[in-house]
């Protein structure tokens, strides 16, 4: 009975399979697989390189700057190893009567660092011409927007400034503030007359633009700054520069 109750069993048991040669062709597979991928992205990482080496790389330049308005000519001083006083000496020098009437010439101050040629920014001009801008006004100025030119008339030559700020809230205020020494600081380029006894300033209506006017004790306008937008700050000493400046903004504007 025992031996036949083994046989019995034994035609009940499942045949096992080969369970171990199964999985490992199952590997095997799987590798083969991953290593084609692999050649495959090889052979195309070689083609990419191959066919992109050679072409132009691609550079980004920089935007040209553009003056904030439109000179007839460019006086080019290099500053390094100039001195303050030299600085403005080397200005006042370049307000001379041009050829050309009516015509506008910037001037263009440049320091050397490490063997480059550098332009000035707006604060780096105000601080080498030996002026005291108050702070509202200072941390307001755009530094590549300004420009120190001269202005030729018909038989003379006058300086003006223009500078741009990034604020209409502190233009004003902060010019306003500056009143208190704007005629010291301006007297080594627009003259010895800014800082006569007895000059004051005052309101003025110049061109139809709102301006605040130094005037000396006979009423004579020595110089005045006008805002124009809200944002660009003129500073000039008589209505003919302004009205030219005035124009060449407005085309510079039209143009751009």
């Amino acid at each position: 009975m025992i031996k036949i109750a083994a046989k019995e069993q034994g035609r009940k048991r499942p045949q096992e399979e080969p369970i171990e040669e199964k999985d490992e062709s199952n590997i095997h597979m799987i590798l083969a697989i991953v290593a084609s991928a692999l050649f495959v992205l090889g052979i195309g990482a070689v083609i990419f390189a191959l066919m992109t080496k050679n072409q132009p790389t691609a550079t980004i330049q920089n935007p040209i700057k553009k003056d904030i308005i439109a000179a007839d000519s460019t006086i080019t001083l290099d500053i390094t190893s100039l001195s303050s006083r030299e600085v403005q000496n080397n200005i006042e020098n370049y307000i001379v009567p041009s050829k050309t009437n009516d015509s506008i010439e910037k001037i263009n101050l440049t320091k050397q660092e490490s063997g480059v040629e550098k332009g000035l920014s707006a604060i780096d001009l105000l601080s080498v011409i030996g002026t005291n801008v108050p702070d509202i006004l200072n941390r307001s100025l755009l530094p590549d927007q300004f420009m120190l030119g001269i202005w030729s008339g018909s038989d003379h030559a006058e300086p003006f400034l223009i500078m741009e700020t990034s604020s209409q809230e502190t233009a004003f205020p902060g010019m306003l503030e500056w009143e208190k020494t704007m005629a010291y600081d301006l007297e080594p380029v627009i003259g010895e007359e800014t800082i006569a006894q007895g000059n004051t300033f005052v309101d003025q209506t110049i061109l139809n633009h709102d301006s605040r006017a130094l005037i000396d004790s006979n009423n004579k306008t020595i110089f005045f700054y006008t805002i124009i937008n809200g944002k660009i700050i003129i500073i000039a000493k008589s209505e003919d520069a302004l009205n030219i400046i005035l124009n060449k903004i407005r085309a510079s504007v039209i143009l751009n």
